[in-house]
């Protein structure tokens, strides 16, 4: 947190500047693991918002001739064109490459058109899924940490209930009561079950926040309730929030993989890498190549963004250093 001259006593939890960003930024370059979680992140943002252009292949297209091909395989144009014969014009978009880099699944699809269209689902339900945790988690955490008393204790009381149970056997009991599951509902049952922790973490927050003398001050002055706490505390209390909010979404890539893989989540022909690897797991032996790269897409994604977690908190924590 950056300090201001005028109140030495409050450096700690001094507002930030939009300016900020760029000193963090430094002390993020300066862990090699954080940079490399910075990098994968920006890239899955990359690849997913251009994946209709980068993609060689439409996502849907079966291609007949060359089911289940392993990598780097080359089919001739002649073949490719075929497949063509009889679809509606604009329907599917016609092959870049006839190139499969990462091979074809048991439809015929390509396997690396599917993983960078597989991206959009997983980043769509990872941010929205946290935004929802987060705005359930923030307001109740909160509330409790700055009202105290009878108030604190309901909602804590709350939160321990929702702790309870296990956040992916209660998704899927949120899911139950849709009558089809989709990608609306995932990401409405994941933000429904992961503001717990976010609720704890800003309680915790407040209620160090609230006893400086800034909001003492804003007391004093007649600053109500709702303006100190979206004004004064909120807005010191953010570092965590941030890096609470990175690692849920790394959290909910994962959790979308399992609904998807067990059949909850996103449903075929939607590209999603829980899906792709659901279609794979009986060919793991005879063709590794269709579960071992959604695989990955999942291990590197759920990496990057816990290793920029990490260096949000080192960076973002006046406390620690990172060296």
């Amino acid at each position: 947190m950056t300090s201001t001259p005028e109140n030495k006593t409050t450096s700690t939890h001094a507002p930030q500047s939009v300016f900020g960003l760029i000193p963090t930024l430094k002390r993020i370059s300066k862990s090699r693991s954080a940079f490399f979680g910075m990098v994968v992140v920006l890239m899955l943002f990359l690849t997913a918002g251009l994946a209709s252009f980068i993609s060689p292949h439409d996502k849907a297209m079966q291609y007949r001739s060359a089911v289940k091909v392993p990598p780097m395989t080359r089919i001739p144009w002649s073949e490719i064109n075929a497949e063509f014969e009889g679809v509606p014009a604009g329907q599917f978009q016609p092959a870049r490459s006839n190139l499969f880099v990462l091979g074809t699944d048991k439809f015929g699809r390509d396997i690396l058109s599917r993983i960078l269209y597989g991206a959009q689902i997983s980043l769509i339900v990872g941010v929205l899924a946290e935004v929802i945790a987060l705005l359930i988690g923030v307001t109740i955490g909160a509330m409790a940490g700055y009202f105290g008393g009878l108030l604190d204790s309901l909602l804590m009381r709350l939160t321990d209930t929702f702790f309870a149970f296990p956040s992916l056997l209660l998704a899927i009991g949120i899911l139950a009561v849709f009558e089809k599951p989709g990608l609306f509902t995932v990401f409405v049952a994941l933000g429904v079950v992961g503001w717990t922790s976010i609720a704890r973490m800003v309680r915790g927050t407040v209620l160090s926040v609230k006893e400086d003398d800034f909001v003492e001050a804003a007391r004093a002055v007649g600053a109500s309730d709702s303006r100190i706490i979206l004004r004064h505390i909120l807005p010191n209390s953010l570092a965590p929030i941030i890096v609470v909010g990175t690692l849920g979404v790394a959290s909910n890539i994962l959790s979308e993989a399992g609904l998807s893989f067990l059949g909850l989540g996103v449903q075929p022909p939607t590209p999603s890498w829980g899906i792709m690897l659901a279609e794979g797991r009986n060919l793991i032996q005879s063709s590794p190549w269709i579960c071992i790269f959604p695989g990955l897409a999942i291990l590197f994604t759920v990496l990057g963004f816990n290793l920029l977690g990490d260096g949000l908190r080192d960076a973002l924590d006046p406390r620690l250093k990172v060296q």
